[in-house]
């Protein structure tokens, strides 16, 4: 899978050596920007787009777009990855961080303690928690009692990466 800036996705068949594009204006969005790309557990492409939202295509090619209209607070989409409990778990440009349980999405804001709206980083380390990167530090997210709090060290940090190592660090 070929993500593009405005040009579409490319599904690439090495068997044939051709790609089929996939024109997301034509299939019900607005915007052929993939700014990431993600398969999760059950095959299923998940595409977020920059100014669209996302949309995921199941295994029969099924497409589903989700935006606005059915609980997606952003449309510039950061990043798109899937968590231990299989959740997909959406960063977006201004509008916090997203969890799709299956049939609907969870939002977190800076009024539920996110340190700033835009989103750039998430790792979910060892123990369960959540660090999130924003452009003003990290929030970590402790799902155990539900909790977002400040990760003071990185406070005024712009956080573009995160990732933990072997060792836990």
């Amino acid at each position: 899978w070929l993500g593009t800036v405005n040009g579409g996705l490319f599904k690439y068949d090495p068997s044939v050596n051709d790609a089929t594009m996939y024109d997301l204006v034509k299939l019900g969005m607005t915007s052929n920007w993939i700014s990431t790309l993600l398969e999760d557990h059950l095959g299923n492409i998940w595409i977020g787009t920059w100014g669209s939202g996302v949309a995921r295509i199941d295994r029969e090619e099924k497409v589903t777009i989700f935006d606005n209209k059915n609980g997606l607070p952003g449309s510039k989409i950061r990043k798109i990855i899937e968590d231990k409990e299989w959740n997909i778990i959406i960063l977006t440009q201004e509008h916090g961080v997203c969890a799709f349980k299956g049939d609907y999405f969870v939002s977190y804001f800076e009024e539920d303690g996110l340190v700033n709206p835009q989103v750039w980083a998430i790792e979910q380390a060892v123990d369960e928690r959540y660090w999130i990167g924003t452009n003003n530090g990290i929030s970590i997210f402790d799902g155990s009692n539900g909790r977002i709090y400040e990760y003071k060290k990185a406070e005024g940090k712009r956080i573009r990466y995160i990732v933990e190592d072997n060792n836990g660090s």
